[in-house]
């Protein structure tokens, strides 16, 4: 019977039961528990409005959910009634899966948040002409500086700046940023030095970086094939505050992004974050340690 089970599963992906079922996945998976348990599979119309009426389920929500059923081919409509596609082994275990994913869904509500920000074109700017207009919508857009100060003042045990580019002006701004944090915070900066010049400016700091204990790294691996693309490197900009705070944008340590260009990004916070921390350490782990 399991192996029988098995070859016949609908294989329906989790992802398209969520997406389809987001709107009640609590009375989904009460509905789909339900079902999961009668014998045949295809049952009338006025014994699933009973069985909903028990998960209190009425009217439009009820219909919702069938529909939303069908168009994943959950349920078919069959001239004697509504079938479930799924065998009962499945149909519990998506069944469990909603209730998880409702489950998570309201536990991480409160715990995560999105900023959008903004580092507007330098002045004339034509930008900065027309969004005023757009009245009280872009005041949401929080001020990128302003921003990873915050990022900074709010480490607690350790702050990287992640700027593939980068030059004086930039450096005074990173600089800004490791004197914000406390003393105890560990300070780590990822370029990529795969040019001289990069270096040059880093080693005109040394006395600044060795002051704070600041690491140095350089994401820049020369590749050991020969081809068009001579190094494994990056374009990624972050600033990782510890492991629940990070901002992820366009905005590269230098001048240009600081005063002149319009970049924008966006600052998270909860345990979004966490998959972020996940790959710098992974960066860090891989990338060359500069002297500073």
């Amino acid at each position: 019977m399991n192996v029988l089970r098995t070859a016949q599963r609908s294989n329906i992906p989790n992802s398209a039961v969520a997406d389809a079922l987001s709107f009640n996945p609590i009375g989904a998976s009460r509905l789909l528990d339900a079902w999961s348990r009668l014998s045949p599979s295809t049952q009338s119309h006025e014994l699933i409005e009973d069985i909903a009426r028990e998960a209190n389920l009425f009217g439009e929500q009820l219909r919702g959910i069938l529909k939303a059923f069908t168009s994943i081919h959950i349920v078919k409509e069959e001239p004697s009634g509504l079938r479930l596609t799924l065998s009962s082994v499945e149909a519990e275990e998506k069944a469990a899966f909603l209730e998880g994913y409702a489950y998570a869904r309201h536990s991480h509500k409160d715990t995560n948040q999105v900023d959008v920000t903004l580092s507007p074109p330098s002045r004339p700017s034509k930008l900065m002409e027309h969004l005023p207009r757009q009245g009280f919508a872009w005041a949401g857009l929080d001020d990128t500086k302003d921003n990873l100060v915050d990022l900074a003042s709010r480490a607690s045990k350790r702050l990287v700046v992640v700027s593939p580019f980068v030059d004086d002006p930039g450096l005074d701004w990173i600089a800004s940023l490791f004197d914000t944090t406390a003393s105890s915070v560990q300070r780590v900066l990822i370029v990529r030095a795969a040019e001289e010049r990069v270096r040059t400016l880093l080693s005109r700091r040394r006395a600044y970086f060795s002051s704070n204990n600041s690491q140095l790294f350089s994401y820049a691996i020369p590749r050991p094939t020969k081809e068009s693309l001579a190094i494994e490197t990056f374009h990624a900009k972050v600033v990782l505050s510890d492991r629940d705070r990070a901002y992820i944008g366009s905005s590269n340590m230098n001048l240009a992004s600081r005063e002149i260009s319009l970049e924008c990004g966006v600052t998270l916070t909860g345990p979004c974050v966490r998959p972020v921390a996940t790959l710098i350490e992974t960066i860090i782990s891989i990338s060359e340690r500069l002297q500073p």
